[in-house]
C-alpha cells in the first residue's frame, strides 16, 4: 500500500486561527484490501470517498475510525479492492500556536500584530494539516492549492503555476507538481512577503521576510548562492525544482528547517544587520544556509528509508555545513569549529553510559532532541571526516556521487549507503562503518610506555563506571616530535583491545590523534602531560592539537582520573600565552562549568581564572579588531564575562562603560553585547527594567533580543530572577522561552533553589512551552538540581519517562547527568 499522488487544497483562515482542506490521494494497492490505514491528527474528517479508477470517477461514500494512540484514520472501503484508487477527504483544523504542524506565526508591520500560517512537520506532523501516508519512504508527487484572502501571497515547495480570483473575494494559488518527496518535507505559508531575489542563474534563490525586513537576507542570499554552485558542481546531483525560497518565521521552535525549495528559518539564523550582527552571527548564518542547502541532496533528493536511517540526512548534512564555508572562506577555520564546538557536543552527549549509536537502534519512533541530536548531527559528521581522511577525498566524493545517483528521489538506508560507497571506490569499509555507526559509544585509548616500547589499550569513555567490552576499529595518527626538533608521524590501526609498538630510538614525545580527526579521547600520564605541556607552551604543537590535549585532560578530569587542581594548574602553567583561540575558547568553557558545578573548588577556580583571564583580555585587547577572525572575537567576549564573574574590576568597569553608551543610542561592539549585558545585570539590579524592556522591543533584530533574555538570567538576587522567570512564562514568545530559565539555572546564585521552582511549575511548562522547548529546559535544570536533591530528581525524572515517551530519551541522559553532577559537586 503505498501513495502515489496528492491533490491538495487548503483554505486557512488568520482571524479564526483554522483551515479547511480538501485531499485527493492515489494510492497502489498491490494486494486486495478492504480497510487503509493513512496517517491523521488533531483533523476533523468531514468526508471520506473512494474513487476507484481516477481522480473523477464515481465515488462511494466510506465510514472510518480514528486510532488515536497510531495517529490513524482506519477507513473502511465499501468493498475489497486492489490496484490504483483514489480517497478523497475534506476535513478541517487548528491553526496551533505550538510551533508544529499547520501553525500560525506572528509578526509586526508598523506597530501592528499579524499573522502567517506556516509549517513544520518533521518528523510526524505532516499528518496534522492533511490525512497521508506520513513516513519518509512513502513518497509521492504533490499538486498544491492555496485558497486564501485577496491581499494575501502564498509559499509553498514549488513556483506559483496559476493565480486567480474568486467570486468569494478570495484568489486560488495553483503550485508547480513537485518532485516525487517525503511529506515532512512539504511546505504551505500564507502570509504578507517581501522578496529579497537573486534570478542571475537556475535556480532562482529568494529572501521572504515579513515587509520591511527582506533588505537584510543579502549576505544569506550570496551564501546560498555559493552553496548551490558548490552543490551542484561537486555532488553532480539534480536540484529538481526552479526555485529555493528561504523563508523568515517569527515564531519557529529550530534553527531551519530544509523543506525542499522553501527551508524555513529564524530570524536570526538567516538576517543580518550592519553595526548590530555580530562576526558569530555572520559565521552562523552562512553555516546553517549551507546546512539547509546540503539537504537538498541529503534527504530531499535521497531520504530515509525509515526515520532510524536520519543520520544519512542531518551526519550529511552536518559535513557540509562545515565543508561549503571552507570552501569559500578558508580564514573561518572552519573545521576547527566543527572539531572544538559542534564536534565536541557530540562527544560530551556519548560520554554517558546511556546513549545511541549514529544509526539510530530499533524501529521506534525517533524524536530529535537534546538526547539525539549530538550524536545524529555532530558525531554523525565527524564520522563522516574520519571517512574522508580514511578513503581520501576524490574516493570520498566519487562514493557520495554514486549513492545520490543510485537513490535519486528514492529512500535508503545505511547499508545501501555503504554499499554504495563500495561500488564506486572499490574500497572495504563496512566493518569500519559498523563499528563508528552501529555502535553506541567511543573509546578511550590509554597510553602506557616502557622506554621506546608504547602500548596502547582502548576502551569505551563514559564519565560513569561503564561494564562495556565494545572494540572499534580506530585508525591512530601519531606526531613524534624528535631530540633534534624535528617531527615524524606514525599510523597503527587498533581494531583489538591493545597494541604495542616501537617508537624510534630518539623520539623526545609524542601524541595521539593527529590534528584531532579521530572521535576518541587519550589517557596519558601526567609525566607525559607535563612533556605535552612543554611543547604546547613552545608552541611545537599545531592549534588542533594543542586544544586536544587540555581537553581530554579536562574530559578525564571531570570523569575523575585526575584532580580539578591538576587541570587548572596545568592550564595556568601552560596556556597563560597560548594565542590558540580554539584552545582558549574550550578552557573557559570548561572553568565555567567546573565553577558551577564543584562548589568546593570555586574560590580557588575563581581565583585562578580572574588572573588567566585578565592576562589573556591584556594580550588581545578588550575591543574587538576589525580583520580578526570570529573564534577570537568568541574568546574576547567570553573572556570578559569570566573575568568580571571572577571579580575583575578591568572587566567590569569596560561593560560599565559600554552599558552606557548602549543606553545613549551609541553603537557599542557587537561582538561583546552578550557578555556586557550580562556583567551589567549581575552587577546593576537597577537594570532589570530596561533589560525587559529590550527584549521585548519589535524595532530590536531577533539576535539581540535574544541577549537581553539571556542577560535576565544573570541577575544575583532571587527577587530579580523570580521576576524574570514569571516573565518568561507571561510575555516571553514560546520559541524563546528556553533562555532564561537556562541561564537562571547555570547561575550559581540560582543553583540550590532552581530545581524546587521548576518541579513546581514543570505542569505549567508542559502546557506552555512547546516540545522542542520543554526538552531542552529538561536536559539543562535537572543535572543542575542533582547536585543538591539528587534523589528527588532521579524519582522526577523516572516519573517524566513514564508520562510521555517524546520526553523518555531526555529524561534518562538528564538522570545520568545529574548523577554525574551530584558526584562532582562533592569533590
Amino acid at each position: 500500500m503505498k501513495p502515489i499522488h496528492y491533490n491538495l487544497s487548503l483554505e486557512p483562515d488568520l482571524t479564526a486561527f483554522t483551515f479547511k482542506g480538501k485531499s485527493q490521494v492515489e494510492i497502489d494497492l498491490e494486494v486486495p484490501a478492504s480497510t487503509v490505514c493513512i496517517h491523521g491528527k488533531d483533523l476533523e474528517i468531514q468526508v471520506c470517498n473512494l474513487r476507484k479508477e481516477n481522480a473523477t470517477s464515481p465515488v462511494s461514500r466510506c465510514d472510518f475510525d480514528f486510532d488515536q494512540k497510531k495517529q490513524e484514520i482506519i477507513v473502511k472501503l465499501p468493498s475489497e479492492v486492489s490496484g490504483k484508487i483514489w480517497l478523497d477527504f475534506e476535513f478541517t483544523g487548528i491553526l496551533n500556536d505550538m510551533l508544529a504542524g499547520f501553525y500560525r506565526s506572528r509578526y509586526i508591520v508598523d506597530g501592528e500584530t499579524r499573522y502567517m500560517a506556516t509549517t513544520q512537520f518533521e518528523e510526524r506532523d505532516a499528518r496534522a494539516a492533511f490525512p497521508c501516508f506520513d513516513e519518509p519512504a512513502l513518497k509521492a508527487t504533490f499538486d498544491l492549492e492555496f485558497i486564501v484572502d485577496s491581499h494575501l501571497q502564498g509559499i509553498a515547495n514549488t513556483a506559483i503555476k496559476e493565480e486567480k480570483a474568486l467570486e468569494s473575494g478570495k484568489k486560488s494559488i495553483k503550485f508547480n507538481r513537485t518532485p516525487r518527496m517525503s511529506t515532512y518535507l512539504l511546505y504551505f505559508g500564507i502570509g504578507e512577503f517581501e522578496f529579497l531575489v537573486d534570478d542571475t542563474k537556475s535556480p532562482i534563490l529568494r529572501i521572504a521576510a515579513p515587509p520591511g525586513k527582506a533588505q537584510f537576507g543579502k549576505f544569506a542570499l550570496d551564501i546560498a548562492r555559493k552553496s548551490f554552485d558548490y552543490g551542484e558542481t561537486v555532488l553532480k546531483a539534480p536540484y529538481p525544482i526552479s526555485k529555493c525560497d528561504f523563508l523568515v518565521v517569527t515564531d519557529f521552535a529550530a534553527g531551519a528547517m530544509e523543506n525542499y525549495g522553501a527551508i524555513t528559518f529564524r530570524e536570526n539564523l538567516l538576517l543580518t544587520y550592519e553595526g548590530k550582527s555580530s562576526k558569530l552571527d555572520y559565521i552562523r548564518i552562512a553555516q546553517v544556509v549551507a546546512h539547509e542547502i546540503a539537504h537538498m541532496w541529503f534527504g530531499d533528493l535521497v531520504s530515509p528509508l525509515k526515520w532510524k536511517y536520519i543520520w544519512l540526512n542531518e551526519s550529511f548534512a552536518t559535513y557540509f555545513t562545515y565543508a561549503i564555508p571552507d570552501y569559500f572562506f578558508p580564514e573561518w577555520k572552519s573545521w576547527e569549529t566543527l572539531v572544538g564546538d559542534r564536534g565536541l557536543g557530540g562527544m560530551n552527549r556519548d560520554s554517558l553510559i546511556y546513549t545511541i549509536p549514529v544509526e539510530l537502534p530499533g524501529d521506534d519512533e525517533v524524536n530529535i532532541d537534546a538526547s539525539t541530536a549530538p550524536i545524529i548531527y555532530a558525531k554523525g559528521a565527524i564520522i563522516i571526516r574520519i571517512l574522508e581522511e580514511f578513503l581520501g577525498q576524490e574516493k570520498f566524493f566519487e562514493g557520495i556521487r554514486h549513492f545520490l545517483k543510485k537513490y535519486q528521489y528514492d529512500s535508503a538506508s545505511s547499508e545501501q549507503c555503504w554499499e554504495a560507497f563500495e561500488e564506486a571506490t572499490g574500497e572495504p569499509i563496512i566493518d569500519f562503518a559498523h563499528s563508528w555507526v552501529n555502535q553506541p559509544g567511543f573509546p578511550c585509548i590509554e597510553v602506557s610506555q616502557e622506554g621506546a616500547k608504547v602500548t596502547l589499550t582502548q576502551s569505551r569513555f563514559t564519565y560513569l563506571e561503564n561494564q562495556s567490552s565494545n572494540l572499534w576499529v580506530i585508525p591512530v595518527h601519531l606526531n613524534l616530535y624528535m631530540k633534534d626538533g624535528s617531527n615524524q608521524t606514525m599510523a597503527v590501526v587498533l581494531k583489538q583491545k591493545s597494541i604495542s609498538f616501537d617508537l624510534p630510538a630518539d623520539t623526545l614525545c609524542f601524541k595521539l590523534n593527529k590534528d584531532q580527526v579521530g572521535f576518541y579521547r587519550v589517557k596519558y600520564s601526567l609525566e607525559h602531560l607535563d612533556c605535552l605541556g612543554n611543547m604546547i607552551q613552545k608552541k611545537v604543537l599545531c592549534t588542533l592539537d594543542r586544544f586536544g590535549v587540555q581537553n581530554d585532560f579536562y574530559a578525564l578530569t571531570y570523569r575523575g582520573d585526575y584532580q580539578i587542581k591538576d587541570y587548572i594548574t596545568f592550564i595556568q602553567k601552560y596556556f597563560s600565552e597560548d594565542d590558540s583561540d580554539l584552545a582558549l575558547v574550550n578552557i573557559i568553557e570548561n572553568i565555567g562549568r567546573l565553577m558551577l558545578i564543584s562548589p568546593k573548588n570555586r574560590t580557588f577556580i575563581s581565583e585562578i581564572s580572574k588572573l588567566f583571564a585578565e592576562s589573556v583580555l591584556k594580550r588581545i585587547g578588550l575591543d574587538p579588531q576589525e580583520d580578526e577572525t570570529m573564534l577570537r572575537a568568541v574568546v574576547r567576549s567570553d573572556y570578559l564575562h569570566i573575568a568580571a564573574e571572577c571579580g575583575s574590576q578591568v572587566a567590569k568597569d569596560y561593560a560599565f562603560k559600554q552599558f552606557e553608551l548602549l543606553r545613549e543610542d551609541k553603537d557599542v561592539p557587537a561582538d561583546n553585547l552578550g557578555s556586557i549585558l550580562r556583567i551589567i545585570a549581575a552587577n546593576k539590579p537597577e537594570t532589570w527594567q530596561y533589560m525587559v524592556d529590550q527584549s521585548l522591543n519589535p524595532d530590536l533584530p531577533e539576535g539581540k533580543k535574544v541577549l537581553f533574555l539571556t542577560a535576565l538570567g544573570a541577575y544575583k538576587t532571587k527577587e530579580l530572577l523570580d521576576k524574570s522567570l514569571e516573565f518568561n512564562i507571561t510575555d516571553v514568545p514560546k520559541r524563546n522561552r528556553v533562555y532564561i530559565i537556562a541561564n537562571v539555572a547555570r547561575n550559581p546564585e540560582a543553583t540550590k533553589w532552581i530545581w524546587g521552582y521548576y518541579q513546581a511549575n514543570f505542569q505549567t511548562f508542559m502546557k506552555e512551552f512547546p516540545i522542542s522547548v520543554l526538552g531542552n529546559t529538561l536536559a539543562i535544570v535537572p543535572p543542575i538540581g542533582g547536585m543538591y536533591h539528587e534523589e528527588e530528581v532521579l524519582k522526577f525524572l523516572e516519573m517524566v519517562q513514564n508520562m510521555d515517551p517524546r520526553g523518555k530519551g531526555t529524561a534518562k541522559m538528564a538522570a545520568e547527568m545529574a548523577q554525574l553532577y551530584s558526584n562532582i559537586s562533592k569533590r
